[in-house]
């Protein structure tokens, strides 16, 4: 009986580290650096960061600070796209992110 528990806690563990991955990485970068036609070389290029950084801001690994949020939102918006820091950071995965 006590090993079915230890069970119990490893399996509630393990899925609430997938839901907070989940929410962590909610985020449009990807999305909206695709519909641009941008790869992610590009995109680094034109707001002075590394290929691994986008990589990262993408994937939820880091998230970005004010400064490189405007400039995502700039790039991402030269074609005459309005592109703000919420269309690439919704309010939910930034404040998934500050609990």
């Amino acid at each position: 009986m006590h090993n079915m528990y230890i069970l119990f806690d490893y399996v509630n563990y393990i899925m609430y580290i997938i839901v907070i991955h989940e929410e962590s990485t909610m985020n449009n970068l990807k999305t909206l650096r695709k519909s641009q036609s941008m790869t992610q070389k590009s995109l680094a290029e034109e707001i002075g960061q590394t290929i691994s950084s986008i990589g990262h801001y993408e994937s939820g690994r880091r998230q970005p600070d004010i400064s490189t949020c405007h400039q995502l939102a700039a790039a991402l918006g030269k074609d005459g796209r309005k592109v703000t820091i919420e269309d690439i950071f919704p309010k939910q995965s930034r404040n998934a992110s500050a609990s």
